[in-house]
């Protein structure tokens, strides 16, 4: 596994994270009305920009683990 490798398992399990979070507050709408439906489509469309933060984070973190 290179040094970068060990990053995809990271980025997958955050966004299956995500997901189920999207999907619990979908299975909870019911509860809270139009709140939590207008929260949990938000989530849902804006995604990748909110999880884009991460990607960075990630590559400057493959960047300084070759260093070593």
């Amino acid at each position: 596994m290179t040094s970068s490798n060990w990053l995809v398992p990271v980025i997958l399990e955050r966004l299956e994270l995500y997901d189920f979070i999207v999907a619990e507050l979908q299975q909870r709408e019911h509860l809270g009305g139009r709140q939590i439906r207008v929260l949990r489509k938000a989530l849902k469309n804006q995604r990748d920009d909110l999880l884009a933060f991460a990607k960075v984070f990630n590559d400057k973190l493959a960047e300084i683990t070759q260093q070593f």
